[in-house]
């Protein structure tokens, strides 16, 4: 993709999108996930072109209300995405470098299904520490 078109999709989500770390109840596994919201759908599959990802309607069309468009990342694909853009953000910078930090620190210990105390606490303190600075 050209620069120039990174640098749009980052200004973009500069001022529309969303990074978080969201704890799964189940698993105890803490996921980072970037999304962007819009009523432009094109704008969604551009993001899900550069990206992957799925374009959802969050809700249809009603009276004057437009319909609502959803792209949505998890995990390593919303990593592959902070990296790409990260040179051109701006306003999201602080929150794009914690989430690669928070990927970065996590542990993983193939086949099993349990996390330590210690890795629980370390997860929940990013997921914290990214709440904060989203407000």
């Amino acid at each position: 993709m050209k620069e120039i078109d990174l640098a749009w999709l980052a200004g973009f989500f500069d001022g529309e999108g969303t990074i978080c770390i969201s704890p799964q109840k189940i698993s105890h596994h803490y996921a980072l996930c970037i999304s962007v919201a819009s009523i432009d759908r094109w704008i969604l599959e551009w993001f899900s072109l550069a990206f992957n990802g799925k374009v959802n309607r969050q809700y249809r069309a009603k009276g004057n209300k437009r319909e609502l468009w959803f792209w949505r990342i998890v995990d390593h694909q919303g990593e592959v995405a902070l990296r790409t853009l990260l040179p051109y953000l701006k306003l999201k910078k602080p929150q794009a470098e914690l989430a690669l930090e928070f990927r970065e620190a996590r542990s993983y210990h193939k086949g099993q299904n349990t996390v330590n105390e210690a890795e629980l606490t370390l997860r929940e303190s990013y997921r914290q520490k990214m709440s904060t600075l989203n407000q």
